[in-house]
């Protein structure tokens, strides 16, 4: 589909909308990457000398959909994530807490985050689909800016001002243009425990959930590309190249940085070959 017709809508259909893609460009820079046309000549040349060598090639597209979260603020003012999306190595900890941390405004060492713990976590479906970030990030994101949002409120009533007339920067609420002083997200989370001083009809403490569902699925994709030699007499596979180009995404956060890379894993393990195209991501200390 060339990327004129996005978002596409298949068959005519409502409830699935491809909202993204440049397919062509993604095999594009596979095909580069893995010097398709060589390899192809090396391939026959070979053959003919007895020796079996094969070309692999796999696209894909995947739809991410609902996923959930909880965040959790205790009387101290630090903060829990819990994630219905679980690593696998992906670096989500990092992720998620920085996430949170930009939303509440608070260091993101005050965050901890719990996964795959089934006693501790609310129902999720685990990683796949490139949807940990997209439905479990935005998840955490819509519960932290709903904290806020109650804990404002409980600060207005602390500070004896309407709601509306204050702002949240660095994490402290601040009347623009007064001289009253900050008020300090860790006492209004203390407020918010002991129920002394909270706006008629609310409930104490600071803890949302949220079973995220997007309205527009996302629609990652990707391109991944194998050179193999077979030994016809034992069966034997050898794997001397791999390449993997993804459909590359705007970070969600500060505190990753580009992983190591295929090659530098499997050279690690069993000196194969593999490369990627579009960067990976693993955890970082802020």
């Amino acid at each position: 589909m060339p990327r004129a017709e996005f978002p596409y809508r298949p068959y005519g259909s409502r409830s699935v909308i491809y909202n993204s893609g440049d397919y062509q460009g993604c095999l594009d820079k596979a095909v580069a990457a893995f010097d398709y046309t060589q390899r192809r000549e090396e391939q026959q040349r070979l053959r003919e000398a007895g020796r079996y060598r094969g070309i692999g090639v796999a696209a894909y597209t995947e739809m991410c959909g609902m996923e959930s979260a909880r965040v959790a603020i205790d009387s101290s003012g630090r903060a829990t994530v819990y994630s219905g999306s679980m690593s696998q190595g992906h670096g989500h900890a990092t992720a998620l807490a920085q996430i949170a941390a930009d939303a509440l405004q608070m260091p993101v060492e005050n965050i901890d985050v719990v996964q795959g713990d089934t006693k501790q976590v609310q129902a999720g479906h685990g990683t796949f689909n490139s949807r940990s970030m997209p439905v479990g990030g935005s998840s955490v994101n819509v519960c932290a800016g709903r904290i806020v949002e109650k804990a404002k409120k409980i600060a207005a009533e602390m500070m004896e001002v309407a709601a509306e007339d204050l702002s949240y920067e660095s994490g402290s609420f601040i009347v623009p243009g007064t001289e009253i002083a900050p008020l300090a997200f860790t006492k209004v989370a203390r407020m918010a425990y002991l129920g002394h001083v909270l706006p008629v009809g609310m409930e104490p403490g600071l803890d949302e959930t949220l079973f995220y569902d997007p309205s527009g699925m996302g629609a990652p994709s990707g391109v991944h590309m194998a050179y193999v030699e077979v030994d016809p007499d034992t069966g034997t596979v050898e794997i001397l190249d791999y390449v993997a180009s993804t459909m590359r995404v705007r970070s969600s956060t500060r505190c990753l940085r580009p992983g190591k890379s295929m090659a530098e894993w499997s050279r690690a393990s069993d000196r194969r070959s593999m490369r990627r195209c579009a960067t990976t991501a693993r955890p970082a200390s802020c």
